[in-house]
């Protein structure tokens, strides 16, 4: 739905041991992610970005920009999901109790 925020949950992997960057695309949005080990012990870890629909209609593109030295590498996306961010409500008065 147009207007709306969501949130772009995917998982990827490194295919070989040099650096590798993956490019994700919405029409007027792109943001390149650096790919590395982060927590896994097999190279894969789950990335989410948040991005603003233009259209009701919106097409997510993933891309591999760089030029591997062996063509093939590049990362393996898997397990993409999109969902819808809810607004937050304003609610009166202070929620957290602040000591002191």
């Amino acid at each position: 739905k147009r207007g709306l925020i969501y949130s772009l949950t995917f998982g990827v992997t490194r295919t070989c041991a040099q650096d590798e960057n993956i490019q994700i695309s919405l029409p007027g949005q792109t943001n390149e992610l650096s790919i590395q080990t982060l927590y896994s012990t097999d190279g894969g870890d789950t990335y989410a970005w948040a991005f603003n629909a233009t259209s009701d209609l919106v097409k997510v593109t993933f891309h591999n920009p760089g030029v591997q030295e062996d063509p093939t590498c590049g990362p393996f996306v898997d397990a993409v999901a999109i969902k819808e961010i809810l607004p937050l409500r304003y609610n009166k008065g202070n929620l957290v109790k602040n000591g002191g």
